[in-house]
């Protein structure tokens, strides 16, 4: 056998190999999942996760700048770290090992013997037998992270007390957290900038709070002086309505008024750049740089033409010289 023949054989070997360990491997993984029912035990993209996050699904939150905004806020999507490299902590791994009871009570019985006496060892073999439970607890811990951390940031009377719940009562810091979700659903899940997200969290409030006192006023078992002071708070809350609504027309008017300077900014740029152009030495000299590129005997006298005029709508860089 010659070395060409060789070389193929080998690779041919390697190429079989390698096939055969990746069907083994998802044999594996299919097997594990029709043990545990849905390999995840959790949401098919964005559903109830354990109990959990609606529309929640797989995201993440997403940070940046806005002009005039100080930053997005909002859950968007994210890319979560491999959950065999994310550390474990004790309740992440008590709901694993619950979840892994389910469906082999034996395993997970051996595990919790193995957590007593050897805590490193216990780790590697929680990774290596409760992989799809790992990562449902992983999803779930990152989402439900995103919706405490936007809740504390905007709706912090209403987080109050929930991220000590964590460790303590994961279930219930789960339903205080679903609530805020439900609620504020409209918003958690939008990109905007923490000024404008301000703006809609405080209208929301209120419409909902507007919403309950008209429910309230409606009720024909109110008395006179019951609806007299519904009706009070039902203005005031009407008043502060009327404010929200100049505040946020404040807020996009300064946006464009921001918009308009850079565009100002841009027109006076250009229209310097053009009257350096008017210059006859400048013109003469674009002239010849063309001339150049046109009569060039690569290029023929069919080259490429080219303004030699800026455009407003190109960036200051490449308006620094005229174009060749």
């Amino acid at each position: 056998m010659d070395f060409n023949n060789r070389i193929t054989f080998y690779i041919a070997i390697f190429v079989v190999l390698a096939m055969a360990f990746s069907l083994c491997a998802n044999a594996q993984m299919n097997d594990r999942g029709s043990r545990g029912g849905d390999m995840m035990s959790g949401p098919p993209r964005g559903g109830d996760m354990m109990s959990g996050p609606r529309g929640g699904g797989d995201r993440g939150m997403r940070g940046g700048g806005e002009r005039g905004g100080g930053g997005r806020s909002g859950i968007g999507r994210g890319g979560p770290r491999f959950p065999q490299e994310e550390e474990l902590s004790e309740s992440q791994i008590d709901r694993v090992l619950k979840q892994l009871k389910t469906h082999n009570p034996d395993k997970a019985k051996e595990l919790e013997e193995l957590r007593k006496t050897d805590k490193e060892k216990f780790i590697i073999e929680l990774r290596m037998n409760a992989f799809p439970e790992i990562l449902t607890a992983s999803r779930e811990e990152r989402v439900y992270r995103e919706y405490l951390e936007w809740s504390e940031k905007f709706v912090p009377e209403e987080a109050e007390g929930i991220r000590d719940l964590k460790e303590k009562d994961f279930d219930l810091y789960k339903v205080k957290l679903d609530k805020i979700e439900e609620k504020y659903r409209s918003l958690i899940h939008t990109r905007m900038p923490d000024e404008l997200m301000r703006i809609s969290v405080k209208d929301l409030q209120l419409q909902y709070k507007l919403s309950d006192l008209i429910m309230q006023y409606r009720d024909r078992r109110k008395s006179a002086d019951q609806k007299a002071q519904l009706e009070s708070e039902i203005k005031l809350v009407l008043g502060e309505q009327y404010d929200q609504g100049i505040k946020r027309a404040k807020y996009e008017f300064q946006q464009i008024e921001e918009r308009i300077k850079g565009l100002q900014d841009l027109l006076e740029q250009q229209m310097n750049i053009t009257a350096e152009m008017e210059v006859p030495e400048v013109k003469e000299n674009a002239v010849n740089e063309q001339w150049i590129g046109i009569s060039s005997p690569r290029r023929g006298f069919g080259g490429r033409r080219s303004s030699m005029i800026p455009s407003i709508f190109q960036t200051s860089d490449q308006n620094s010289t005229p174009a060749p």
